[in-house]
């Protein structure tokens, strides 16, 4: 119990770091860079939050992007460190700079598409507008204080294979 409400802690006053990898479509010119946009409920769609939509979160959001490794296929790498953790951060923010994760069916693929994938009705075209089965992101490294130790650790967490292979560039 006393380990969990240590890491909770570190969660809460966001000294944990949290990194992410991500494939997402286009070529990323930059090779780093930050996106500092609130995010809201957006009121004209069903399940999308937006950059400065309504209900607007206190607090600095914001998430810095660095190209983590070779653009091709049209779709680039990047490593994310979110700032704060609102919902849907990561992929708003993403979308908002035109660059959406890859197999995103929400944020690439709006509300028809999205709903479509919930009622298992994605056709064709459907599958190949996402590139994937599922969202490209994933949660690579964490860096808390250990509970007991009180030192400094950094978890990390292969890609799955089906990732990997998306970033090689072998599967589309």
């Amino acid at each position: 119990r006393e380990a969990r409400a240590h890491l909770n802690e570190q969660f809460t006053r966001r000294s944990a770091e949290k990194t992410y990898l991500a494939v997402v479509t286009g070529e990323v010119e930059a090779e780093h860079g930050a996106v500092e946009l609130a995010i809201g409920d957006d009121p004209g769609s069903r399940g999308e939050r937006t950059p400065g939509g309504r209900a607007r979160p206190a607090g600095p959001p914001g998430v810095t992007l660095s190209l983590r490794g070779a653009r091709r296929s049209g779709r680039s790498l990047l490593e994310l460190r979110p700032r704060t953790g609102r919902q849907h951060q990561l992929r708003v923010h993403l979308a908002s700079i035109g660059h959406p994760i890859v197999g995103d069916k929400l944020y690439l693929g709006g509300d028809a598409l999205f709903l479509r994938s919930l009622e298992g009705d994605l056709g064709a075209e459907d599958r190949a507008r996402l590139g994937h089965d599922r969202q490209a992101l994933h949660a690579w490294r964490l860096g808390v204080e250990h509970p007991a130790t009180g030192r400094r650790i950094v978890l990390e967490s292969a890609l799955w294979p089906d990732l990997a292979e998306l970033v090689a560039g072998s599967r589309r």
